[in-house]
């Protein structure tokens, strides 16, 4: 393999720890939805110690109601896998694009390496946005889509 050859590797080592840890990152974002449970089962260990009628107790029964009604509503709070993954596969060849135009040497690939190099920014914008947790009305199954076209068609 001829590129190979042609790699500057002190760039290499320099661009796979920043990769790691971003991919680290997206790790424990993605995982970090499931602490709501333990903490919610934490709450209801503390609510028992507590004695009835007192104020604590009350105070942590209204934060426990605001935890599972938080809790319930997290079915309609979504992550875009697709487009995560499209956007970290873009992003990473388009970078290693960059950084190979960018060693040629040659007057035309500096241009190029420029556009992709823009195209891989977007494309890490796109990797941390699409790992955000976001609000997604829920969607109408077929069965209820054809119910309700049933129900205007009498």
């Amino acid at each position: 393999m001829e590129f190979l050859d042609t790699v500057n590797w002190d760039i290499v080592a320099k661009v796979v720890p920043a990769v790691a840890t971003i991919v680290a990152a997206l790790l424990g974002a993605i995982r970090g939805g499931k602490s709501l449970r333990s903490d919610i089962l934490q709450d209801v260990e503390i609510l028992e110690k507590l004695p009835e009628g007192s104020g604590p107790r009350n105070l942590m029964l209204e934060h426990l109601t605001t935890q599972i009604t938080r809790l319930n509503s997290e079915h309609m709070i979504r992550r875009e896998f697709p487009m995560l993954v499209f956007a970290f596969i873009s992003g990473s060849l388009l970078g290693w694009a960059t950084i190979a135009l960018w060693q040629m040497n040659q007057w035309w690939a500096y241009p190029l390496a420029v556009g992709t190099g823009t195209l891989t920014l977007i494309f890490v914008y796109g990797v941390f946005d699409s790992a955000q947790l976001k609000y997604r009305p829920p969607t109408k199954s077929s069965a209820q889509k054809k119910a309700e076209k049933e129900a205007r068609g009498k």
